[in-house]
């Protein structure tokens, strides 16, 4: 019996695919499937695929390449199990993964989706820090989403979520409109169907590098912006549908969240640019497109400190900054 579908779409990373497949073919659970879906890729992944002899790989060769959000649609499509998983073909799964998923997802039946701690590498596999929330291991799908937009640093690390589509009366969709931020909203979508859970253990290597779609929109700066603007007015009419904020707040609260995350943006185009008149160029372009966003005090405060200190001490800075909780806002 299948229990879980680990999907993995792929587009020309080859070399990084071959350890993300070794990793999820050696979990310690062992009722599930791993079905490769290719996106037209041109470094020799299809012939690599075929060359693999296991019974829980299933390999799909597509023609066409359909950006992010398109090809995960593609792929999510093709699961039948209960349990369902985007995983990223730079990532690795550690041996406990599944099974400490499902663990959880039998612990607590009402769960619409699950995620973990991880452990931050870079393109080399050295560990760079890690990423864990402070949020209790089971919470209200109401009070997740509150939480997410009125806390720093709650979204969950993408391939660390599980989805209980048992729990769902629609399809998982990624939305082409606000693409890099699509898994975010699909997840926050979800919390109306049950409750969120957390391992606070890292269980997946989440990959650092300047070649990840993350890097790619952080050189495309004005596009990410328009990202962002479409995502906050679609989180609007979400908390408002929640009945989770009045209109007024939530407006408020989707503000204050997007503006803050224009400035960690313009402090990772520092890092990885170095540059300071790449600073400046994107703080043209919040004026162009976002001019609301220097109105927030961390948006202008990471804006300083992008202009005038180094990057570390600028994210410490910020870090401090955003330490605190913001009191949620409730009509």
């Amino acid at each position: 019996m299948i229990v879980f579908d680990v999907i993995i779409p792929t587009f020309n990373r080859l070399g990084m695919l071959k350890e993300a497949i070794a990793s999820v073919l050696n979990q310690s659970f062992l009722e599930y499937r791993v079905i490769v879906v290719d996106a037209a890729s041109t470094d020799g992944t299809i012939d690599y695929l075929n060359s693999l002899r296991d019974e829980k790989l299933q390999i799909i060769q597509c023609e066409d390449n359909r950006g992010m959000a398109g090809n995960w649609n593609r792929a999510i499509a093709l699961s039948r199990a209960q349990y369902v998983m985007l995983f990223h073909d730079d990532d690795i799964m550690h041996k406990d993964f599944l099974s400490q998923q499902y663990r959880m997802f039998q612990k607590y039946r009402d769960m619409v989706f699950c995620h973990s701690s991880a452990r931050l590498i870079n393109d080399r596999g050295d560990r760079v820090g890690s990423k864990e929330m402070k949020v209790p291991e089971n919470i209200s799908g109401a009070d997740y989403l509150t939480r997410v937009v009125t806390q720093s640093g709650l979204v969950p690390v993408p391939p660390t979520v599980v989805i209980n589509r048992a729990l769902l009366n629609r399809k998982i969709i990624f939305d082409s409109e606000i693409e890099p931020l699509a898994d975010i909203f699909c997840w926050l979508e979800l919390t109306e169907y049950g409750s969120v859970g957390y391992i606070n253990e890292e269980l997946i290597s989440y990959r650092i590098h300047d070649k990840s779609v993350t890097g790619i929109f952080m050189k495309l700066f004005q596009r990410k912006l328009e990202y962002r603007k479409c995502f906050m007015d679609k989180m609007i009419v979400l908390l408002v549908k929640r009945s989770a904020f009045c209109l007024s707040d939530a407006r408020k609260i989707m503000k204050k969240y997007t503006y803050a995350g224009v400035g960690i943006d313009i402090l990772n185009l520092k890092k990885s640019t170095g540059s300071l008149s790449h600073v400046v160029k994107s703080c043209l372009i919040v004026i162009k497109v976002m001019p609301g966003a220097l109105t927030n005090s961390r948006c202008f405060a990471s804006i300083l400190a992008a202009l005038f200190m180094p990057y570390n001490l600028s994210r410490s800075i910020y870090r401090r900054l955003v330490s605190f909780k913001d009191r949620s806002i409730s009509c």
